[in-house]
């Protein structure tokens, strides 16, 4: 069972009606609570139970927060993304924002918000648009634009988690050097279980021994030179696919917390099992740091 809290609402799912009814009975004792039932709405998602599975949608939260920003007469495109777009942080052709520099972070977390909940297929046209909001010119913000613009013709759709038997399917891709400003490659990956979908990461290249290419030192060397002696160790070693029935998905993560003494930044490593067959690792150093 996982209990999901916001402020003064909980939201229970999982596959065990018991313990569904212990767990309310034990917080009726300690909290006045009211059982609403099967969730219908809960922070701007719809949520319908029907037959064929689980259908989530957005579409008043997305209709709501484009008149709000005066964008629900536009005219809708069908991509989220331009074709063949490239944004640099130096075309910002002395734009200033609405005069307004809150109202940037205003639009991207609203963005955001969708993205993680209901949208995955606007994450790569927001993650690139997100790495120049310190400096948003008239060319990036036409780009926000588009993306409202896109969610403007698909408000109405919704994600669908069938009730079938999952088979993993994933794909990706790269724009190979898209990045104007650091020659940097920005990858896409799309993991979806029959034909829900369950995982799209985006993500700018990052490696760690290549942070350090333009002034190496005998320190850096040390550690490529492990690397070789443990690749020298594990030569005959490979990956295994084992034609198993077995399709849990099982995911991995760890941080070394403030690894990096130049910057602070925390290095994560992720890695995905799919039975016993490993079918994805990343390993990804933190973009930004907050200091309060």
């Amino acid at each position: 069972m996982l209990v999901c809290l916001y402020v003064d609402d909980l939201m229970l799912t999982g596959n065990n009606p018991v313990l569904f009814e212990a767990f309310k009975k034990v917080m009726s004792l300690e909290f006045e609570m009211t059982d609403i039932g099967l969730m219908s709405y809960y922070l701007g998602l719809q949520v319908k139970k029907m037959e064929e599975g689980i259908f989530i949608s957005q579409e008043s939260y997305t209709k709501e927060i484009l008149k709000k920003l005066n964008m629900f007469g536009c005219d809708p495109v069908n991509t989220p993304m331009e074709s063949g777009t490239k944004l640099s942080q130096w075309i910002r052709s002395g734009f200033h924002f609405v005069q307004e520099s809150h109202r940037k972070f205003e639009v991207l977390d609203i963005l955001m918000y969708a993205m993680v909940c209901t949208r995955p297929d606007i994450a790569h046209a927001f993650g690139v648009v997100s790495r120049f909001l310190k400096n948003l010119g008239k060319e990036h913000w036409e780009d926000v634009k588009w993306i409202l613009r896109y969610l403007r013709g698909i408000s109405d759709e919704y994600l669908c988690f069938e009730a079938s038997n999952p088979i993993l399917k994933g794909y990706t891709d790269s724009d190979m050097a898209g990045d104007l400003d650091n020659i940097k490659v920005t990858n896409g990956d799309l993991y979806h279980g029959s034909r829900s979908c369950r995982s799209v990461l985006h993500y700018l290249q990052l490696k760690l021994i290549s942070r350090f290419m333009e002034s190496p030192t005998s320190t850096y060397l040390k550690v490529t030179k492990r690397i070789l002696r443990y690749l020298k160790g594990t030569i005959d070693l490979g990956l295994f696919y084992s034609s198993s029935d077995d399709f849990n998905l099982v995911g991995y993560c760890d941080s070394d917390y403030v690894g990096d003494v130049d910057d602070r930044k925390n290095t994560s490593g992720f890695v995905f099992f799919l039975g016993d067959c490993v079918i994805y690792l990343s390993s990804k150093k933190q973009i930004k740091l907050l200091l309060s």
